[in-house]
């Protein structure tokens, strides 16, 4: 038996899902969107076929749960519903983890949660009590949940915890995903209040130097030059592409390369410059918050390396979140 908190107990949750062979059931009340997910469980259940995945939960409580998330789970798995379910129980094979957190980042990286790790006989109690649960419960269909869905930016995470400051690191996602900060505009011909960003799809333009970095299903935030505020928010949808055009344009020699971005936020690009998101005032509330936060990947603090002519500016994973649901919030709203 292991008793942790902070760090140690999402590392030791991720370090046992990375390593599942035959099972992982899971009762919660609230669940988080996929990239979260994604950093507390690892990807092994996603990939495995032999798995048995369950998902216990209380569909009274999804008022704002997240899409995608429960898609997921409802198509390699099974899910269900127990009213009145507080409990939170993780059971990866023969290992079962009691806690008081959430499958939410906002549980695991800014709450003070605890949790108990049991093998062998102990976790065989936990497991009876899991699978009695079960049988009393109610079998959920995608169409039972429809009249509760609500729809979500796919990393929306439980809205009550935006405003806490982090105090965990969640692990790296699998899959890789990457956030950029991706300037829109020129200095010579910056972005003005009437532009709309509202298309289903954009071409997102690169300098000379092909933005190997940039991948398929990264998150590409759309950051007006002149404007200073954020314009939208990008789904990449393909590699990157060089202009191929026999009419050639001054333009095209300083921006050769793109990718296509799907917009996952239509409504807010359309009335960006009413929301007045400024860059430098995300910055400013989330480092107040977060002291020790990082603005990008590498430990900046600022959007500075646009001033020196960069095309594109990786994100840490966290204050991208922060951006990402701020946006969100306005998004529905607009």
């Amino acid at each position: 038996m292991k008793t942790l908190f902070g760090d140690d107990l999402v590392n030791e949750l991720r370090s046992c899902s990375d390593r599942i062979t035959t099972r992982l059931w899971i009762a919660v009340p609230y669940i988080g969107g996929l990239q979260s997910v994604r950093r507390i469980l690892g990807n092994c259940w996603m990939n495995s076929s032999n798995l048995s995945i369950r998902l216990l939960t209380d569909i009274n409580e999804f008022n704002n749960f997240n899409s995608e998330t429960i898609n997921l789970f409802n198509e390699l798995g099974e899910i269900r519903h127990l009213a009145g379910l507080h409990a939170k129980i993780f059971i990866a094979d023969s290992t079962s983890l009691v806690t008081s957190a959430n499958l939410t980042d906002t549980a695991f990286s800014k709450r003070h949660e605890i949790g108990v790790f049991l093998n062998d006989a102990s976790s065989a109690k936990v497991v009876a009590i899991f699978d009695n649960w079960w049988k009393k419960s109610e079998q959920v269909s995608l169409k039972t949940l429809k009249p509760y869905a609500k729809k979500q930016f796919e990393s929306c995470e439980e809205g009550q915890g935006s405003a806490l400051p982090t105090l965990w690191n969640l692990p790296d996602d699998p899959n890789g995903m990457n956030y950029w900060l991706k300037p829109i505009g020129v200095t010579g011909d910056p972005i003005t209040d009437d532009r709309l960003f509202d298309d289903v799809e954009d071409n997102l333009h690169f300098s000379k130097l092909k933005p190997n970095g940039v991948k398929v299903n990264d998150i590409l935030i759309a950051y007006g030059i002149g404007a200073k505020r954020i314009l939208s928010i990008y789904k990449v949808v393909s590699e990157p592409m060089r202009v191929q055009s026999k009419k050639k344009e001054e333009w095209m020699e300083r921006w050769p390369w793109y990718v296509v971005g799907h917009n996952l936020t239509r409504h807010f690009g359309r009335n960006w410059a009413h929301h007045n998101i400024y860059g430098s005032q995300l910055i400013e509330e989330y480092l107040k918050k977060n002291p020790k936060g990082k603005i990008t990947r590498v430990g900046g603090t600022t959007f500075g390396a646009l001033s020196l002519g960069k095309d594109k500016i990786k994100l840490d994973p966290d204050f991208a979140q922060f951006l990402i649901q701020r946006v969100n919030k306005l998004n529905f709203k607009s």
